[in-house]
Protein backbone atom coordinates (compact mmCIF):
# COMPACT_ATOMS: atom_id res chain seq x y z
CA UNK A 1 0.00 0.00 0.00
CA UNK A 2 1.37 3.58 -0.62
CA UNK A 3 0.32 6.69 0.84
CA UNK A 4 -2.08 8.11 -2.13
CA UNK A 5 -4.51 4.91 -1.51
CA UNK A 6 -8.14 6.87 -0.85
CA UNK A 7 -8.61 5.97 3.05
CA UNK A 8 -11.95 4.61 3.74
CA UNK A 9 -13.74 4.31 7.04
CA UNK A 10 -15.94 0.71 6.39
CA UNK A 11 -18.14 1.62 9.76
CA UNK A 12 -18.72 4.72 8.22
CA UNK A 13 -22.95 5.86 8.17
CA UNK A 14 -24.87 2.35 8.02
CA UNK A 15 -21.54 0.60 7.74
CA UNK A 16 -22.67 -2.40 5.45
CA UNK A 17 -21.44 -4.25 2.91
CA UNK A 18 -22.69 -1.85 0.57
CA UNK A 19 -19.72 0.67 1.02
CA UNK A 20 -17.58 -2.19 -0.26
CA UNK A 21 -19.28 -2.65 -2.89
CA UNK A 22 -19.93 1.00 -3.66
CA UNK A 23 -16.41 1.37 -3.16
CA UNK A 24 -15.12 -1.11 -5.94
CA UNK A 25 -17.11 0.34 -8.57
CA UNK A 26 -16.12 3.87 -7.77
CA UNK A 27 -12.47 2.93 -7.63
CA UNK A 28 -12.97 0.97 -11.20
CA UNK A 29 -14.46 4.06 -12.68
CA UNK A 30 -12.14 6.57 -11.18
CA UNK A 31 -8.99 4.32 -11.55
CA UNK A 32 -8.24 5.43 -8.08
CA UNK A 33 -6.91 2.81 -5.42
CA UNK A 34 -8.45 2.49 -2.24
CA UNK A 35 -7.99 1.10 1.61
CA UNK A 36 -10.75 0.21 3.84
CA UNK A 37 -10.57 -0.60 7.34
CA UNK A 38 -13.67 -1.46 9.88
CA UNK A 39 -16.01 -3.55 6.86
CA UNK A 40 -18.57 -4.19 8.48
CA UNK A 41 -17.82 -3.30 11.72
CA UNK A 42 -21.74 -2.50 12.17
CA UNK A 43 -22.59 -6.32 11.61
CA UNK A 44 -22.88 -9.06 14.57
CA UNK A 45 -19.96 -10.75 12.10
CA UNK A 46 -17.67 -7.58 11.18
CA UNK A 47 -15.54 -8.18 8.11
CA UNK A 48 -16.04 -9.67 4.68
CA UNK A 49 -18.76 -12.56 3.86
CA UNK A 50 -18.11 -14.99 0.76
CA UNK A 51 -20.70 -12.70 -1.13
CA UNK A 52 -17.89 -9.61 -1.07
CA UNK A 53 -15.56 -12.26 -2.31
CA UNK A 54 -17.01 -12.42 -5.12
CA UNK A 55 -17.43 -9.05 -6.05
CA UNK A 56 -13.67 -8.08 -5.50
CA UNK A 57 -13.00 -11.40 -7.46
CA UNK A 58 -15.28 -10.68 -10.48
CA UNK A 59 -13.46 -6.87 -10.51
CA UNK A 60 -10.37 -8.26 -10.68
CA UNK A 61 -11.64 -10.46 -13.55
CA UNK A 62 -12.83 -7.39 -15.25
CA UNK A 63 -10.05 -5.36 -15.04
CA UNK A 64 -6.73 -6.59 -13.41
CA UNK A 65 -7.04 -5.04 -10.70
CA UNK A 66 -4.96 -6.40 -7.71
CA UNK A 67 -6.47 -7.02 -4.12
CA UNK A 68 -5.23 -7.51 -0.57
CA UNK A 69 -7.03 -8.69 2.33
CA UNK A 70 -9.84 -10.67 0.82
CA UNK A 71 -10.44 -13.56 2.58
CA UNK A 72 -13.37 -14.29 4.79
CA UNK A 73 -13.71 -12.21 7.66
CA UNK A 74 -10.88 -9.40 6.89
CA UNK A 75 -11.51 -6.32 8.24
CA UNK A 76 -8.85 -4.33 6.18
CA UNK A 77 -8.77 -4.41 2.29
CA UNK A 78 -6.68 -2.53 0.12
CA UNK A 79 -7.91 -2.54 -4.03
CA UNK A 80 -5.82 -1.49 -6.65
CA UNK A 81 -8.22 -0.66 -10.19
CA UNK A 82 -6.76 -1.69 -13.46
CA UNK A 83 -9.36 -0.32 -16.80
CA UNK A 84 -12.15 -2.18 -16.97
CA UNK A 85 -12.36 -4.59 -20.41
CA UNK A 86 -14.69 -6.05 -22.40
CA UNK A 87 -14.70 -9.30 -21.50
CA UNK A 88 -17.01 -12.68 -21.28
CA UNK A 89 -17.14 -14.12 -17.83
CA UNK A 90 -19.38 -16.15 -15.37
CA UNK A 91 -19.25 -15.35 -11.57
CA UNK A 92 -20.49 -18.29 -9.64
CA UNK A 93 -21.37 -16.66 -6.21
CA UNK A 94 -22.87 -19.60 -4.67
CA UNK A 95 -25.66 -21.09 -3.14
CA UNK A 96 -28.42 -18.02 -2.55
CA UNK A 97 -25.77 -14.77 -2.38
CA UNK A 98 -27.47 -12.00 -4.48
CA UNK A 99 -27.17 -11.09 -7.93
CA UNK A 100 -28.59 -8.21 -8.18
CA UNK A 101 -26.28 -6.28 -5.72
CA UNK A 102 -23.57 -8.43 -7.85
CA UNK A 103 -24.88 -5.94 -10.86
CA UNK A 104 -25.34 -3.33 -9.05
CA UNK A 105 -21.36 -3.19 -8.53
CA UNK A 106 -20.38 -4.44 -12.22
CA UNK A 107 -22.73 -2.27 -14.16
CA UNK A 108 -20.47 1.20 -13.78
CA UNK A 109 -17.74 -0.85 -14.50
CA UNK A 110 -19.15 -2.59 -17.39
CA UNK A 111 -20.80 0.75 -18.70
CA UNK A 112 -17.62 2.40 -19.26
CA UNK A 113 -15.48 -0.53 -20.04
CA UNK A 114 -13.14 -0.65 -22.98
CA UNK A 115 -15.68 -3.07 -25.10
CA UNK A 116 -18.46 -4.99 -24.94
CA UNK A 117 -19.07 -7.45 -22.34
CA UNK A 118 -21.28 -10.05 -21.24
CA UNK A 119 -21.50 -12.14 -18.00
CA UNK A 120 -22.97 -14.93 -16.53
CA UNK A 121 -23.68 -14.54 -12.83
CA UNK A 122 -25.10 -17.52 -10.59
CA UNK A 123 -26.78 -16.72 -7.27
CA UNK A 124 -29.77 -16.01 -5.81
CA UNK A 125 -32.66 -13.65 -8.25
CA UNK A 126 -34.90 -12.85 -5.49
CA UNK A 127 -33.50 -13.17 -1.91
CA UNK A 128 -33.65 -11.11 1.10
CA UNK A 129 -31.94 -8.05 1.99
CA UNK A 130 -31.40 -7.27 -2.06
CA UNK A 131 -33.42 -5.87 -4.58
CA UNK A 132 -35.52 -8.59 -6.09
CA UNK A 133 -35.01 -9.36 -10.01
CA UNK A 134 -37.84 -8.00 -11.78
CA UNK A 135 -37.47 -4.95 -9.66
CA UNK A 136 -34.21 -3.92 -10.45
CA UNK A 137 -34.94 -4.69 -14.29
CA UNK A 138 -37.60 -2.28 -14.21
CA UNK A 139 -36.53 0.10 -11.50
CA UNK A 140 -33.28 0.60 -11.78
CA UNK A 141 -32.21 -0.61 -15.61
CA UNK A 142 -33.68 1.91 -17.34
CA UNK A 143 -31.45 4.58 -15.85
CA UNK A 144 -28.28 3.07 -17.14
CA UNK A 145 -29.37 2.52 -21.13
CA UNK A 146 -28.71 6.61 -21.56
CA UNK A 147 -25.15 5.62 -20.65
CA UNK A 148 -24.97 2.12 -23.28
CA UNK A 149 -25.85 2.06 -26.45
CA UNK A 150 -26.81 -1.70 -25.22
CA UNK A 151 -28.08 -2.71 -21.45
CA UNK A 152 -29.88 -5.99 -21.54
CA UNK A 153 -30.54 -8.64 -18.57
CA UNK A 154 -32.10 -11.58 -18.83
CA UNK A 155 -32.93 -14.08 -15.97
CA UNK A 156 -32.34 -17.27 -17.42
CA UNK A 157 -33.44 -19.44 -14.23
CA UNK A 158 -34.57 -18.30 -10.98
CA UNK A 159 -32.99 -18.81 -7.73
CA UNK A 160 -34.55 -18.51 -4.22
CA UNK A 161 -33.45 -18.66 -0.87
CA UNK A 162 -31.53 -21.34 0.77
CA UNK A 163 -30.18 -23.42 -2.26
CA UNK A 164 -30.32 -20.28 -5.33
CA UNK A 165 -28.88 -22.04 -8.27
CA UNK A 166 -30.20 -18.77 -10.38
CA UNK A 167 -28.68 -17.64 -13.49
CA UNK A 168 -28.87 -14.17 -14.98
CA UNK A 169 -27.08 -13.37 -18.22
CA UNK A 170 -25.79 -9.39 -18.46
CA UNK A 171 -24.89 -7.89 -21.69
CA UNK A 172 -23.53 -4.33 -22.19
CA UNK A 173 -22.12 -2.33 -25.16
CA UNK A 174 -20.36 0.62 -23.78
CA UNK A 175 -20.92 4.00 -25.35
CA UNK A 176 -18.69 6.44 -23.37
CA UNK A 177 -14.89 5.87 -22.46
CA UNK A 178 -12.38 7.15 -21.02
CA UNK A 179 -10.92 8.41 -17.60
CA UNK A 180 -13.31 9.72 -14.96
CA UNK A 181 -12.83 13.10 -16.58
CA UNK A 182 -13.14 12.43 -19.85
CA UNK A 183 -16.11 10.07 -19.37
CA UNK A 184 -17.93 12.89 -17.06
CA UNK A 185 -17.61 15.80 -20.23
CA UNK A 186 -18.66 13.06 -22.80
CA UNK A 187 -22.08 12.06 -20.94
CA UNK A 188 -22.79 16.03 -19.82
CA UNK A 189 -22.08 16.67 -23.44
CA UNK A 190 -24.49 14.12 -24.84
CA UNK A 191 -27.00 13.92 -22.33
CA UNK A 192 -29.10 16.57 -20.30
CA UNK A 193 -28.75 16.42 -16.53
CA UNK A 194 -31.22 14.21 -14.68
CA UNK A 195 -34.69 16.23 -13.94
CA UNK A 196 -36.33 13.54 -12.06
CA UNK A 197 -37.53 16.30 -9.56
CA UNK A 198 -41.45 16.31 -10.06
CA UNK A 199 -43.76 13.58 -9.18
CA UNK A 200 -46.41 13.31 -11.88
CA UNK A 201 -49.19 11.02 -12.56
CA UNK A 202 -48.47 7.88 -13.26
CA UNK A 203 -49.73 6.44 -17.13
CA UNK A 204 -48.82 2.79 -16.72
CA UNK A 205 -48.61 0.05 -13.70
CA UNK A 206 -46.94 -3.20 -14.47
CA UNK A 207 -47.16 -6.30 -11.74
CA UNK A 208 -44.55 -8.97 -12.40
CA UNK A 209 -45.48 -11.86 -9.98
CA UNK A 210 -43.26 -15.52 -9.79
CA UNK A 211 -43.51 -18.52 -8.14
CA UNK A 212 -41.84 -21.85 -8.33
CA UNK A 213 -43.36 -24.53 -10.55
CA UNK A 214 -44.15 -26.88 -7.26
CA UNK A 215 -46.79 -23.97 -6.34
CA UNK A 216 -48.54 -24.45 -9.16
CA UNK A 217 -51.14 -26.34 -7.57
CA UNK A 218 -51.78 -23.93 -5.16
CA UNK A 219 -52.61 -21.05 -7.26
CA UNK A 220 -49.54 -19.10 -5.77
CA UNK A 221 -48.83 -16.41 -8.72
CA UNK A 222 -52.67 -15.99 -9.17
CA UNK A 223 -53.49 -15.17 -5.37
CA UNK A 224 -50.23 -12.84 -5.00
CA UNK A 225 -51.93 -10.91 -8.30
CA UNK A 226 -55.40 -11.32 -6.22
CA UNK A 227 -53.25 -9.53 -2.85
CA UNK A 228 -51.68 -6.64 -5.25
CA UNK A 229 -55.07 -5.88 -6.83
CA UNK A 230 -57.06 -5.44 -3.81
CA UNK A 231 -54.51 -2.60 -2.96
CA UNK A 232 -54.26 -1.32 -6.30
CA UNK A 233 -58.40 -2.07 -6.93
CA UNK A 234 -58.37 1.49 -8.51
CA UNK A 235 -55.30 1.01 -11.41
CA UNK A 236 -55.21 -0.67 -14.67
CA UNK A 237 -52.51 -3.00 -14.44
CA UNK A 238 -50.59 -5.47 -16.58
CA UNK A 239 -50.03 -8.30 -15.08
CA UNK A 240 -46.89 -10.54 -15.74
CA UNK A 241 -47.37 -13.74 -14.43
CA UNK A 242 -44.86 -17.13 -14.20
CA UNK A 243 -43.96 -20.05 -12.45
CA UNK A 244 -40.16 -21.17 -12.82
CA UNK A 245 -38.69 -23.99 -12.16
CA UNK A 246 -35.97 -23.14 -8.82
CA UNK A 247 -33.71 -25.64 -6.65
CA UNK A 248 -35.92 -24.31 -3.43
CA UNK A 249 -39.34 -22.99 -3.71
CA UNK A 250 -39.99 -19.19 -3.70
CA UNK A 251 -42.26 -16.52 -5.07
CA UNK A 252 -41.95 -12.72 -5.39
CA UNK A 253 -43.81 -9.99 -6.65
CA UNK A 254 -42.89 -6.88 -8.12
CA UNK A 255 -45.44 -3.67 -8.37
CA UNK A 256 -44.28 -0.78 -10.97
CA UNK A 257 -45.69 2.58 -11.91
CA UNK A 258 -44.27 4.38 -14.92
CA UNK A 259 -44.46 8.26 -14.91
CA UNK A 260 -43.89 10.40 -17.84
CA UNK A 261 -40.93 12.25 -17.18
CA UNK A 262 -39.57 8.83 -16.96
CA UNK A 263 -39.19 7.94 -13.88
CA UNK A 264 -39.93 4.72 -12.68
CA UNK A 265 -41.24 3.64 -8.95
CA UNK A 266 -41.52 0.26 -7.52
CA UNK A 267 -42.13 -1.85 -4.74
CA UNK A 268 -41.18 -5.68 -4.14
CA UNK A 269 -41.88 -8.37 -1.53
CA UNK A 270 -40.87 -12.04 -1.44
CA UNK A 271 -42.58 -15.09 -0.12
CA UNK A 272 -41.65 -17.43 3.03
CA UNK A 273 -43.06 -20.33 4.71
CA UNK A 274 -46.19 -18.81 6.79
CA UNK A 275 -46.85 -15.93 4.94
CA UNK A 276 -50.00 -16.14 2.49
CA UNK A 277 -49.20 -15.44 -0.84
CA UNK A 278 -52.49 -12.83 -1.15
CA UNK A 279 -50.12 -11.26 1.86
CA UNK A 280 -47.29 -10.95 -0.85
CA UNK A 281 -49.04 -9.56 -3.22
CA UNK A 282 -50.96 -7.08 -0.54
CA UNK A 283 -46.93 -5.76 0.38
CA UNK A 284 -45.69 -5.06 -2.45
CA UNK A 285 -48.57 -2.96 -3.65
CA UNK A 286 -48.39 -1.11 -0.51
CA UNK A 287 -44.92 -0.34 -0.86
CA UNK A 288 -45.25 0.82 -4.29
CA UNK A 289 -48.69 2.83 -3.03
CA UNK A 290 -45.63 4.61 -0.19
CA UNK A 291 -43.12 5.27 -3.05
CA UNK A 292 -45.85 7.47 -4.78
CA UNK A 293 -47.78 8.58 -1.83
CA UNK A 294 -44.23 9.85 -1.01
CA UNK A 295 -44.83 12.64 -3.63
CA UNK A 296 -41.38 12.49 -5.19
CA UNK A 297 -40.84 10.83 -8.41
CA UNK A 298 -37.61 8.69 -7.27
CA UNK A 299 -38.33 6.08 -4.25
CA UNK A 300 -36.08 5.63 -1.47
CA UNK A 301 -34.96 2.06 -2.59
CA UNK A 302 -34.00 3.42 -6.14
CA UNK A 303 -31.83 6.57 -4.61
CA UNK A 304 -29.36 4.55 -3.88
CA UNK A 305 -28.67 3.15 -7.01
CA UNK A 306 -29.24 6.70 -8.92
CA UNK A 307 -26.18 8.03 -6.64
CA UNK A 308 -23.44 6.96 -8.74
CA UNK A 309 -25.36 8.03 -12.07
CA UNK A 310 -25.94 11.51 -11.08
CA UNK A 311 -22.50 12.37 -9.93
CA UNK A 312 -21.79 11.85 -13.65
CA UNK A 313 -24.56 13.20 -15.07
CA UNK A 314 -25.08 16.36 -13.30
CA UNK A 315 -28.62 17.48 -12.15
CA UNK A 316 -31.40 16.55 -9.83
CA UNK A 317 -33.26 13.85 -8.13
CA UNK A 318 -36.30 14.10 -5.58
CA UNK A 319 -35.99 10.95 -2.88
CA UNK A 320 -39.90 9.95 -1.03
CA UNK A 321 -37.34 9.75 1.84
CA UNK A 322 -33.34 10.59 2.45
CA UNK A 323 -32.04 6.82 3.77
CA UNK A 324 -28.75 6.26 6.08
CA UNK A 325 -27.63 4.17 2.66
CA UNK A 326 -28.24 7.51 0.14
CA UNK A 327 -26.10 9.45 2.77
CA UNK A 328 -23.54 6.84 2.68
CA UNK A 329 -23.36 6.53 -0.66
CA UNK A 330 -23.02 10.41 -1.21
CA UNK A 331 -20.48 10.46 1.13
CA UNK A 332 -18.30 7.61 -0.18
CA UNK A 333 -18.84 9.05 -4.01
CA UNK A 334 -16.87 12.06 -2.80
CA UNK A 335 -14.24 10.40 -1.10
CA UNK A 336 -13.20 9.62 -4.72
CA UNK A 337 -14.71 12.38 -6.53
CA UNK A 338 -14.85 15.31 -3.61
CA UNK A 339 -17.43 17.76 -3.21
CA UNK A 340 -20.24 17.39 -5.43
CA UNK A 341 -23.67 16.89 -4.02
CA UNK A 342 -26.15 18.71 -2.02
CA UNK A 343 -28.79 17.85 -0.04
CA UNK A 344 -32.10 19.33 0.31
CA UNK A 345 -33.46 18.03 3.44
CA UNK A 346 -36.89 20.16 3.52
CA UNK A 347 -37.18 18.86 -0.03
CA UNK A 348 -35.45 15.83 -0.16
CA UNK A 349 -33.74 16.96 -3.10
CA UNK A 350 -29.87 15.81 -3.81
CA UNK A 351 -28.08 17.67 -6.65
CA UNK A 352 -24.99 16.88 -8.42
CA UNK A 353 -22.66 19.61 -9.30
Amino acid sequence: MTHDHIQIDGAHGEGGGQIMRTAVALSLLTRLPFRMANIRARRPKPGLKAQHLHVLKAAMRLSGSSVTGAKEGSQVVTFAPGPPRGAEFEVDIGTAGSITLMMQTLLPALLFADGASAVTIRGGTDVKMSPTFDWFREVVLPHARPLADEVAVECERRGFYPKGGGQVRVRVRPKFGGDFDALKAAIRAALPPCALVEALSPFAHDLYSVASDALRGQRVVERQVDGARAVLHHREIRVHREYVPSHSIGTAVAAVARLPNGAVLGGDALGERGKPAEAVGREAAEALLAALDGGAPVDEHLADHLVPWLALRGGSFRAAALTDHLRTNCWLVEQFIGHVFRIDEQTKTVTAS
